[in-house]
């Protein structure tokens, strides 16, 4: 591997003051960005379907959906009747929640976003989400609230 110092100049010489001043600034944003949540990407603009909420998370008679309706009924009283409270919910999950997993498939990004809903004693709401290459807005894929600890 080479060295990234110059072979004409002295690791003193190479670290100059503009040198040490960016070094000393991407070690910083690195730091910054170590701490800092990860949100998703244009999670104020996402594509949530009504269809994905009420033939999915909230259909009691979906093959992969009815342990999710059940569990949203059971704990935070969300039925098809007020779908509308958990689209709520998920909006304001995809602004402030915290990206948990990031990985890539073959239609973009796929992100977890973790969050906790307010008053609910540790409640915390999944959900998944696609950045696909051509839209570049988050797309729900699923959504649900993460076992009790």
């Amino acid at each position: 591997m080479r060295s990234p110092i110059p072979q004409n100049q002295t690791a003193i010489a190479y670290f100059s003051a503009s040198n040490r001043d960016r070094l000393r600034l991407d070690i910083l944003k690195s730091i910054y960005y170590l701490f800092l949540p990860m949100k998703l990407p244009n999670g104020d603009h996402p594509e949530i379907s009504m269809q994905k909420i009420l033939g999915y998370c909230l259909n009691f008679n979906h093959d992969k959906g009815k342990d999710k309706a059940r569990v949203f009924q059971s704990r935070l009283g969300i039925t098809s009747q007020n779908a509308d409270h958990l689209v709520e919910l998920i909006q304001i999950a995809a602004v402030e929640g915290e990206v948990v997993q990031e990985s890539n498939t073959k239609f973009g990004k796929e992100y977890k976003v973790d969050w906790e809903i307010p008053n609910t004693g540790g409640t915390e709401l999944r959900t998944i989400w696609e950045v696909s290459i051509e839209a570049g807005y988050p797309r729900l894929i699923s959504a649900f609230l993460k076992r009790e600890k």
